[in-house]
């Protein structure tokens, strides 16, 4: 996940909420503490931050970029927690203009599920977890193509499952070897829709195909 306190704690609360549900005699404190080791981070949030403070001349000199994006990633190869800190404190002495920055950075809360050196995670969990978020934030825009925002709660609720309906229906198809064809259409013509079960369509549009929600 990113590094949002809000989603990381409405997690925690959550995971512990459903585990007693569920009988664990664990207490809520402990479920808490134990989801939060379950959290990793996203290591190219973190490198995008890194180059938006390499590019503040008030902060790195021009000349010294590269010496600071090199300091700052290798953060995440450090192994331990004096190694972590240490490049920390090396980041604050070269440039003390990112001080506040590299201090939000190194927030145990923040660290432990980013920096290896400081993670608090089962290390064969950190090998298999994803280290970034790409997948599902391209998720989030593919349903923001087909459902579109700011919908009421059962109208957003509605095409959500509508959007899920769409997905199953295409992994059946899938594995089914059922296979959808991209038709190439002028430029100058207007959209072609090919209805698909009554709630889908398929719009091919200068060549390029994707399904929308009637």
């Amino acid at each position: 996940m990113d590094f949002s306190m809000a989603q990381s704690n409405a997690f925690c609360h959550a995971f512990a909420d459903v585990f007693r549900e569920l009988g664990d005699h664990r207490s809520w404190i402990d479920l808490k503490e134990t989801a939060g080791t379950l959290l990793r981070g996203c290591k190219v949030h973190f490198r995008t931050s890194v180059n938006r403070i390499a590019k503040l001349s008030a902060v790195v000199a021009p000349n010294h970029k590269a010496a600071f994006i090199q300091l700052a990633t290798g953060l995440l190869d450090c192994t331990s927690p004096a190694e972590f800190n240490e490049g920390c404190e090396e980041i604050k002495r070269q440039f003390p203009g990112a001080t506040n920055w590299i201090t939000w950075w190194r927030r145990p809360n923040v660290a432990s599920k980013l920096f290896e050196g400081m993670k608090t995670m089962d290390p064969q969990l950190w090998e298999s977890a994803p280290s970034t978020t790409n997948a599902e934030e391209a998720m989030h825009s593919k349903m923001y193509a087909h459902i579109g925002r700011g919908h009421q709660l059962l109208a957003g609720l509605r095409r959500l499952f509508q959007l899920e309906r769409m997905f199953s229906m295409m992994h059946a198809h899938a594995a089914s070897m059922w296979y959808f064809y991209s038709l190439t259409v002028s430029e100058n013509k207007p959209k072609n829709r090919w209805p698909v079960s009554g709630i889908f369509t398929r719009v091919v549009e200068k060549g390029r195909t994707r399904w929308s929600i009637l």
